[in-house]
Formats: structure tokens, sequence, C-alpha cells
């Protein structure tokens, strides 16, 4: 049976939604003592499936939950004005996602423990230039091609960041 109510706590957060056998179950508001506020799905007292959490920081996630941990496909805003739009596995950036910087430069491709990793392309702004290729550990690493705002390209081979040969191909 469901119940409605709402259940104030001892670190004087509090929650009002709905509990299911004395917990937290169907959907429900839950403020933290610290004042981040969650705003979504519960199951078993956990934040699970669809969900909004506003960080007291200005930071903002909506998306998908498991377990109290960002997991599954949902868009985190940070308050410097940079977002990130993709997959996530226990609160890490992890498969594919599209991170947008407050200047306007873009990444978009595969990620790993919250870092670049894999395939992927960055555009830069201001320039116009880009890369696509690979990338590990947040730089690029292996080979890619490095397209500039003129529309030349350049094959290029990085190792652990660092330019280690390039080549025209047009």
């Amino acid at each position: 049976m469901v119940d409605h109510r709402t259940e104030q706590y001892a670190d004087q957060s509090h929650y009002t939604g709905e509990f299911v056998e004395g917990k937290r179950h169907g959907r429900g508001i839950y403020v933290f003592a610290g004042g981040d506020t969650y705003d979504g799905e519960w199951r078993n007292g956990k934040q699970c499936g669809r969900g909004e959490c506003r960080y007291s920081s200005k930071n903002r996630y909506d998306g998908e939950w498991k377990s109290n941990k960002k997991h599954g496909r949902g868009r985190f805003w940070w308050s410097s004005g940079d977002n990130y739009d993709g997959d996530w596995v226990k609160d890490t950036q992890e498969g594919y996602g599209v991170y947008t910087y407050a200047n306007g430069d873009v990444y978009d491709g595969e990620w790993r423990d919250d870092d670049k990793n894999g395939q992927g392309t960055f555009k830069w702004r201001k320039t116009g230039n880009s890369y696509s290729g690979g990338w590990r550990e947040g730089v690029q690493h292996g080979d890619g091609v490095y397209t500039f705002q003129d529309g030349r390209r350049v094959r290029r081979t990085y190792d652990q960041g660092r330019k280690v040969a390039e080549e025209p191909l047009d």
C-alpha cells in the first residue's frame, strides 16, 4: 500500500512523497541537510529511475539514477557553464557523451572514468579547428585527423597528448 507523507530526519533533511512498507518508494522530493534537492523516482529507499538533483553549488543533474548514483542516460550542468549530456555508470561519465565547455568548445565521443577515452572529436570554437581520433585519459592518443578552419587536413599521431608525427592528407 502506497502512503504519501512528509518525513523530517535528525540531520534536518526531509522527504515528501510516496512510501511503501516504510521506505521511500515511488515519486518524491528529498531535501538534503546541505541544501541539495532530489526530485524524482525512488525504489526501496534509494534514488532509482528518473530524477533531477539540484546541488547547493548550483550544479544540476537531470537523468537516470540507480542506487543513489547517476547511472544511465543523463545531463549534468556545472555552475561554470560546462555541461555533459551522455552515459553515466555509478556516478562517472562512461560510454558515449557530448561535453560542451562554457567557451563553446565541444568534445563528442567516448568516455571512461570521467575522461575522454576511445574515439572522439574535439572542436575548438575560437579557431574552428577540430581533431577526430583516439583519446586516452583525457588527452589525444594514437592516430587521428586534425582539420583546420580553412579545410586543410593532416593525419596526426599522438602519444599521451604529445604530437609525435604529422603528414598532410590533401
